[in-house]
């Protein structure tokens, strides 16, 4: 993922970038259709055709 901010001051000018760098760590979660307490889920495994 990339996340870009573009600042320009009144004049446009290009002056000045930095990047930074944001570490993500995303556990998922698995909802029981009764509405229960979400569970975590162990995804394993390649990618499946049309998985996406």
């Amino acid at each position: 993922m990339r996340l870009w901010v573009v600042d320009a001051g009144a004049n446009g000018k290009y002056a000045h970038a930095e990047t930074q760098r944001v570490t993500l760590t995303l556990t998922p979660k698995a909802v029981p259709a009764d509405e229960g307490s979400p569970r975590t889920v162990l995804i394993t495994g390649g990618e499946v055709d049309g998985e996406r």
